[in-house]
C-alpha cells in the first residue's frame, strides 16, 4: 500500500534569504563608490553647462545690443553694483 506523501512547503529557508541579502550587501558595497563618482561627475557637468548657458546668453546680449557685455560672478544676488567673487553662485 502506497503512503500518502507530505505536501511540501513552499518558499525559501532561512539560510537562503540570509546567503541572498548577504550577497546583495556584497554587491551594494562595490556600487557605492561607482555611483558617489557618478554624482560628482554630474555635478560637474550640470555646473559646466549652467556656465556656458549663461555665456552664450552674454554674448547674445552684446550680439544684440551691438556693445560690449561683462560677465562677472558674484556671491550677492544680481545687480548691476555686485562685487564680483571667485566661488560665487550667482
Amino acid at each position: 500500500m502506497l503512503k500518502p506523501r507530505a505536501p511540501r512547503s513552499a518558499g525559501f529557508t532561512l539560510i537562503e534569504l540570509m546567503i541572498t541579502i548577504a550577497l546583495l550587501a556584497l554587491l551594494m558595497m562595490l556600487a557605492v563608490p561607482a555611483f558617489n563618482r557618478w554624482i560628482s561627475d554630474a555635478k560637474v557637468r550640470a555646473s559646466a553647462e549652467a556656465l556656458q548657458n549663461v555665456l552664450r546668453q552674454a554674448q547674445a546680449t552684446a550680439i544684440a545690443r551691438n556693445r560690449a557685455t561683462v560677465f562677472a560672478l558674484t556671491s550677492a544676488t544680481p545687480a548691476l553694483n555686485a562685487a564680483p567673487s571667485a566661488n560665487a553662485s550667482n
